[in-house]
């Protein structure tokens, strides 16, 4: 039955379409049953998508909508989930600490982007909030499907490989001419990518500089330095806890990370990996902490250049001197401003109730209490401390969760630290970052919860 109604689909098409959509659509169809059929392979598919290609979107549209493939492989292992779990091939997992907590900060997004409507709507905007709900939803996923041990391993040594992609690509357009970097990026504009100016400068009072920062296929530097932060603590992670040939890989991954994220010049994304970096060193490895001052010592002999570029950077920002810093000040002002207005649900997700107001702020947490309110970032703050305080008595209390939960912990504090003064794990514009961001809480309270709970098994199971 399936392969009648596939072929009277491609029928039609080739009739009313033309046969390059037919053939589109056949090609589209057979990819969707075949990641539909094999979980691995679909979240396989995601992992690469987000490191390597982030923002490719899917050639052929769907409805004049052309969706990414993020959105693709989203939609796809929750339907190969929700199919498992209501054909009763697959039992549903036993509930989290934040179960009650993310269905509530779902809701109450819907109930901002309901009130929001009133202010500004259209179809972009709730295309974009659909995005950032299916990213929540995400985690419902994660926690469904990565409940061993073995399999959320995979994902961290999937995502480092793509990390170290990711790196290495960025590093290269980094050093290539800049008519050539530009050349490959534009070539991009099939699958969704910009076509005009693609790469980035800092800016220094509305004017670019000759200063480039690395991007990758991230569009955007803060944005790529995020990606990093997150795989160079999982890299670091994998170091610590591998021997030997394993050992050697997670290094060699983990130099690309570091050399690229360096080259971003993203001051929150450092600040995010180097306290993700030193919490995981200090639970795992504090011996090695003396080691820093040497290694600093070898960095800034083998990379003056771009450590000095990336210090006057950061120093910029400390004193408030460069144009960015002043904006961001600014934002944070008129946030307060906003949110003293609208303190309960915000103004939703669409736009601003008047012309003196915006959405916008460098800060994760301020951009979502703009949006939603402070109920809306109180439910936030709920979700993240229990998961947080989860993974801390897990890491005291369990052998099993020890290694796992510090690494994915780490690397979680790591995006907190960052999200403080960057707005892209909420923005509407960064589904990549926002569902990289859910996959890593999903990571830390099925670690916490079912390695402290296998940990707490195999104690009753050597007593009797």
């Amino acid at each position: 039955m399936v392969v009648i109604a596939l072929g009277a689909a491609v029928a039609i098409a080739m009739t009313y379409a033309g046969p390059l959509f037919a053939i589109g659509g056949l090609v589209a169809a057979v990819v969707g049953f075949v990641l539909i059929g094999s979980q691995r392979l679909t979240f396989l598919a995601f992992l690469l998508t987000v490191t390597v290609l982030p923002f490719g979107v899917i050639p052929i549209g769907v409805g004049g909508v052309r969706p990414t493939f993020i959105d693709a492989t989203l939609v796809l292992l929750l339907a190969s989930t929700m199919g498992g779990v209501l054909s009763r091939r697959v039992a549903w997992r036993p509930p989290t600490p934040i179960d009650i907590p993310i269905a509530a900060f779902i809701i109450v997004s819907l109930a901002a982007f309901t009130l929001g409507t009133a202010y500004a709507f259209n179809s972009e905007a709730a295309r974009q909030y659909a995005k950032l709900i299916n990213s929540v939803v995400f985690f419902f996923v994660v926690t469904q499907i990565a409940r061993e041990s073995a399999f959320r391993e995979w994902i961290v040594a999937v995502l480092v490989f793509g990390g170290a992609a990711a790196g290495a690509i960025g590093a290269g357009l980094y050093h290539l001419p800049t008519e050539t970097a530009s050349s490959i990026l534009r070539a991009l504009r099939p699958l969704g990518y910009p076509s005009g100016d693609v790469l980035r400068y800092i800016e220094d009072a509305g004017v670019r500089t000759d200063t480039m920062r690395a991007i990758g296929t991230s569009i955007d530097p803060n944005v790529y330095g995020a990606l990093l932060l997150v795989c160079g603590v999982l890299a670091l992670g994998q170091a610590y806890e591998s021997r030997g040939q394993r050992r050697a890989v997670a290094v060699l991954a983990l130099a690309p990370i570091l050399y690229a994220l360096l080259l971003t010049l993203s001051r929150g994304s450092w600040l995010g990996f180097a306290s993700g970096a030193l919490l995981l060193t200090m639970l795992r490895r504090p011996r090695l902490l003396w080691l820093i001052p040497i290694v600093g010592s070898f960095g800034v002999v083998l990379f003056s250049t771009q450590l000095a570029r990336f210090a006057e950077h950061f120093m910029k920002a400390v004193f408030a001197r460069d144009q960015a810093t002043g904006m961001r000040l600014g934002e944070y002002k008129d946030a307060f401003n906003l949110i003293q207005q609208n303190p309960l649900l915000g103004v939703g997700f669409g736009g601003a109730p008047s012309v003196d107001l915006y959405i916008g702020v460098s800060s994760t947490y301020l951009l979502v209490a703009e949006e939603m309110g402070l109920i809306g970032l109180g439910l936030l703050a709920l979700i993240l401390w229990r998961t947080l305080s989860g993974a801390w008595l897990a890491y005291r209390s369990s052998s099993n969760a020890v290694a796992s939960v510090a690494t994915v912990g780490s690397a979680l504090c790591g995006m907190l630290v960052a999200a403080a003064v960057d707005r892209h794990f909420f923005d509407l514009r960064f589904q990549n970052i926002s569902a990289l961001f859910w996959m890593i809480v999903a990571l830390v309270v099925v670690s916490s919860t079912r390695d402290h709970a296998d940990d707490r098994l195999g104690g009753l199971g050597g007593g009797t």
